[in-house]
């Protein structure tokens, strides 16, 4: 059974959280006080909450002297490396962390979540093609989709196409007859991916070679289960804000980014490891992982108040509501940060926000049916970059403001993230 009957379970705000609701809503572990799917915000939740953490690849910066590119235009002799790298970039190699989950190279993403909810999970990874093929066409025959993990390459549905992270979806068929793997993520409908191209990405994870996860549901979900799997997701995001098991992902990572950002000393230095125009970049980067990278804005710190609010009332604790609150607040200053971030009286920061937004907005409305706008948009993006790498928009001086009033921004969102962990703790 490669295609799953009646498969109507689409649309979410984070790939990943809207891919363990659908997988969930398709396999009838329904909300019990509701007798409806859960929630996303509820799958957040259990799933092990938030993080406010700072990721810095030292390997990205400079790739095109690594590859011998110039900063544009590229020379008619460009190998096809150099050709497919000046097309679809590295970005900054910085990402402002939401779920520090998402950074994980196990299966914790999935499987903590689901096993809080009683389900019974089977995790497999083959480094062959034939076999990873076999365990996905093995798992929907049993009836249910599987979660797959792959590299972040030709996902031209999120405007990404040659990034070196890790994506992770769920599929619910596979049509051998079209040669198309059907997934299910944030997307309103079915993204329909050639197979080859599914095979590809699977296997460039070199750390969870075509990973993927299948599970059976609990025979029923009831109350006291449900507030128990809610209350193990709270303690466990609690902890990981106190104590990370990931420090950079977490709140050592931001208070090591409020030191370090305008910083013209330090290695890790904004100024001095992105010079001149290519402050663009991480700026960029920023502003994008905490408003339009499927966040629903503000580093997911919504989402994560109504699962307070839904756990509030699941547990019949009314601090869960107060922290619910908090994290509202702090969804705000994290927006203001990212708006400082790409200043709007600076023309091409302007537009990278309005093209960003407009690319968050096409992942999740037209999915997979998006990918001319797509391509446009990534287009214009590179374009942006390429004239701010040879004439940067801010002289030395503006730079240096700039980052110096960020600095103290991140500075507060570290005590105020810090305080809102210890309340949840104690909620």
């Amino acid at each position: 059974m490669p295609l799953l009957p009646d498969y109507h379970h689409f649309g979410g705000t984070h790939w990943e959280t809207a891919a363990l609701k659908n997988a969930l809503a398709y396999a009838g572990v329904n909300d019990p006080t509701t007798a409806g799917p859960l929630s996303e915000a509820m799958c957040l939740g259990i799933a092990g909450g938030i993080a406010a953490g700072y990721s810095f690849c030292p390997s990205i910066p400079g790739w095109e002297e690594k590859l011998g590119l110039p900063v544009a235009p590229l020379a008619a002799d460009a190998s096809p490396e150099q050709r497919y790298m000046h097309q679809y970039r590295c970005g900054s190699g910085i990402s402002i962390v939401a779920r520090h989950h998402a950074f994980s190279t196990g299966a914790d993403k999935f499987d903590l979540p689901l096993k809080r909810l009683g389900c019974k999970t089977t995790i497999k990874e083959t480094a062959g093609a034939k076999a990873a093929y076999q365990h996905l066409v093995d798992g929907l025959a049993a009836g249910h989709p599987v979660f797959l993990w792959t590299a972040a390459m030709q996902l031209t549905w999120h405007g990404w196409a040659g990034t070196c992270g890790i994506y992770s979806t769920l599929c619910h068929g596979v049509d051998e007859a079209k040669g198309v793997a059907l997934l299910s993520d944030r997307d309103k409908d079915a993204i329909r991916l050639p197979l080859d191209e599914l095979a590809f990405i699977r296997g460039r994870v070199c750390s969870l070679k075509n990973r993927s996860l299948s599970f059976v549901p609990p025979a029923k979900l009831d109350v006291k289960a449900l507030a128990k799997a809610a209350e193990e997701g709270i303690k466990a995001c609690a902890a990981d804000f106190i104590k990370p098991k990931l420090g950079t992902f977490n709140l050592p990572g931001l208070l090591e980014w409020s030191k370090v950002i305008a910083s013209a000393k330090n290695k890790k230095g904004w100024q001095v490891v992105y010079p001149g125009g290519r402050l663009y970049l991480p700026l960029r980067d920023a502003f994008d992982s905490i408003e339009t990278a499927g966040t629903g804005g503000g580093l997911m710190r919504g989402l994560y108040a109504d699962f307070l609010d839904e756990a509030a009332a699941l547990l019949g604790r009314p601090a869960l509501a107060q922290c619910a609150a908090t994290y509202r607040h702090l969804a705000g200053q994290w927006t203001q940060l990212a708006q400082v971030c790409l200043p709007d009286q600076v023309k091409p920061f302007k537009r990278t926000k309005a093209l960003l937004h407009k690319r968050n907005q096409l992942a999740a409305q037209k999915g997979s049916k998006a990918g001319k706008e797509m391509t446009a948009i990534r287009s214009e993006l590179n374009t942006i970059e390429d004239d701010l790498r040879q004439a940067s928009p801010l002289s030395d001086k503006e730079a240096a403001a700039l980052l110096a009033t960020l600095a103290p921004l991140i500075a507060s969102l570290h005590a105020a993230e810090s305080a809102a962990a210890k309340a949840l703790a104690a909620a």
